[in-house]
């Protein structure tokens, strides 16, 4: 896979493969969920979403 192909890629993956809640909803206050978190999580936000994009 092409190097920008393969970023879309994961981009999209970060995105989309996970139910969106804000940390206030789901949690009352901010959390940063770890990238092995995230993948567990019912929900995540944009935050946990980063840091699982920035791991890979």
């Amino acid at each position: 896979m092409r190097q920008k192909k393969g970023i879309d890629y994961l981009m999209r993956f970060t995105r989309y493969a996970f139910l969106y809640e804000d940390d206030s909803e789901n949690f009352g206050k901010e959390k940063l969920l770890s990238p092995e978190e995230t993948l567990f999580a019912d929900h995540s936000d944009c935050d946990d979403r980063a840091a699982l994009f920035f791991i890979w």
